[in-house]
């Protein structure tokens, strides 16, 4: 109940369990406990403050966000039962998410540092829709919509 494994699919939906897999803690609070807890701190919460300014904790805090919310989503049947991911090793790219709902798939691409988000790669992925989590760009409306972590959180 606090880890779900996320596997690796191809642009067509194909799930691949023999590849590179995704572990996630289903709530972002058991992250902190465990990662405060690896690194010998008694204070998890000056702790949690002080790692939240690193750039990889804050980014990887933030696809647990999501993941989380998927999830919760998903219990609701509202995505659909399978949440994968797209990694391109050659080009060394990875989509964060594919969701699947009623056999349509959702890239979903967070791109919550200093980057600007990439339409292509998700066009390159053969995706003709998808959603991709920015810092502050907001764009609803091309079919691959640029929104901040805080709209995708509250409305989709």
């Amino acid at each position: 109940f606090s880890l779900k494994t996320v596997y690796q699919t191809d642009a067509k939906g194909q799930i691949y369990k023999s590849k590179a897999k995704k572990i996630f803690f289903c709530d972002p609070f058991l992250f902190w406990i465990f990662y405060s807890h690896i690194y010998g701190s008694l204070n998890y919460w000056e702790f949690s403050r002080e790692r939240l300014h690193d750039e990889n904790t804050f980014n990887n805090l933030t696809e647990t966000a999501v993941f989380s919310h998927l999830i919760k989503k998903e219990n609701i049947e509202f995505w659909g039962k399978e949440i994968c991911f797209l990694r391109d090793n050659i080009k060394k790219k990875e989509i964060n998410f594919i969701v699947k709902k009623n056999k349509k798939l959702t890239p979903i691409l967070i791109d919550a540092g200093k980057n600007k988000a990439d339409k292509k790669l998700i066009e390159s992925a053969g995706f003709k829709n998808g959603i991709i989590i920015s810092e502050k760009e907001m764009q609803l409306r091309d079919n691959i919509k640029i929104m901040p972590l805080a709209y995708f959180l509250l409305f989709y």
